[in-house]
């Protein structure tokens, strides 16, 4: 019996000791001010109504690149820094210079074109909606998700692209590899191993 006075005693003086420090501080914190000021370094701007998906940006050129996705139609944007939106135009679906669905997210190049790799391969366009090229990939397999956004998708690696693997997931597959390199020039991908 003595031992439960014991504890009970010491969580007690605890608690007002600790009960104690704590008034002091809010009376210290209370004194002091902190002052914060916020400044914008840059923003673009877009008078679009939409909901609406950033692909790439190029401060270079000045270029944004950004889609709108709805249900069944899937309008591609290029605007400039000023907000003024330059082509607008799709190529999703079974046309003969479509993408067909997009596999990633669509991406700038330095001479006013883009990269689309999609269900038909890598097709580069120019900003006024033509098609330049058109490989398809040798190994191509349908995906179980497909993410479609800046920072999502396939990343300038040198002169090819890092890719996540969309595919199955298969872990136990001694082939499975989490990213692949895509070369667009040769339509081949090749799995990145550590």
């Amino acid at each position: 019996m003595k031992s439960y006075t014991n504890i009970v005693g010491l969580v007690l003086l605890l608690l007002l000791f600790s009960c104690a420090n704590k008034d002091n501080k809010t009376s210290k914190s209370e004194n002091s001010q902190i002052s914060v000021t916020l400044e914008k370094l840059d923003s673009i701007q877009i008078d679009y109504l939409g909901i609406t998906t950033v692909h790439d940006i190029d401060p270079v050129s000045e270029t944004v690149l950004f889609s709108e996705n709805l249900p069944y139609s899937e309008e591609i944007f290029i605007a400039d820094f000023n907000g003024s939106i330059q082509s607008s135009f799709s190529k999703l679906g079974d046309v003969p210079d479509g993408y067909g669905g997009l596999l990633s997210s669509l991406r700038l190049n330095s001479d006013s074109s883009f990269i689309a790799y999609g269900y038909k391969g890598f097709l580069s366009y120019d900003f006024s909606r033509n098609l330049l090229s058109q490989t398809r990939i040798d190994d191509f397999q349908i995906p179980s998700f497909s993410i479609k956004a800046m920072g999502y998708g396939m990343e300038k690696f040198r002169s090819d692209y890092l890719y996540v693997n969309q595919s199955s997931s298969n872990f136990f597959n001694p082939e499975y590899a989490l990213t692949y390199l895509l070369r667009p020039e040769t339509a081949s991908k090749s799995a990145v191993s550590l």
